[in-house]
């Protein structure tokens, strides 16, 4: 079944799901020791995906870039494709919360850019934090190989790093 673009209203209300969750198993941790063994969720793809092509549609990020391209999610090429003419951009997302690292592949590392959405805190917190949106030009200049990494590590490497920062409500 291919995947169907999330609407902006869709990513607040997964995102609120996820922070329910989130607190779901920070509240049970407290009156259950055992709890403490649960892990909270990943961030389903299907979410940081869809904000990334919103933040790209609605000319949020890459605008001076990839302005007139279309997107579309890439399946097995890649995350999203960006296509322009005969042209096409493989991007590839990552989204992190408060640990901020993540593993990357060749798929990764291979891509036209990097989208990394930073949630930070976001799903523990009952406020609305801006999520950081990095963005990462030809990775393989600054990753060869895939392994993993942490999100400072990205910062101190990557010389030509985009940073934005935005917030659910303006997507």
């Amino acid at each position: 079944m291919p995947k169907e673009l999330l609407t902006s209203d869709e990513i607040i209300h997964l995102s609120n799901l996820l922070r329910q969750t989130y607190k779901f198993i920070s509240d049970l941790s407290i009156s259950d020791p055992l709890a403490k063994r649960l892990k909270y969720p990943q961030i389903p793809p299907i979410l940081s995906e869809s904000l990334a092509i919103r933040l790209l549609k609605n000319g949020k990020i890459l605008k001076n870039k990839l302005n007139n391209y279309s997107f579309n999610f890439g399946g097995n090429v890649a995350d999203i494709l960006a296509t322009f003419g005969e042209e096409t951009i493989k991007i590839e997302v990552k989204a992190t919360g408060a640990k901020a690292f993540q593993y990357f592949s060749d798929k990764d590392t291979d891509a036209d850019y990097i989208i990394w959405l930073h949630f930070g805190e976001f799903f523990s917190k009952a406020e609305d934090l801006p999520i950081e949106v990095y963005l990462i030009s030809k990775p393989k200049r600054y990753f060869p190989n895939h392994k993993k990494i942490t999100l400072p590590v990205v910062k101190r490497i990557v010389v030509d790093i985009e940073e934005t920062k935005i917030t659910l409500s303006n997507i």
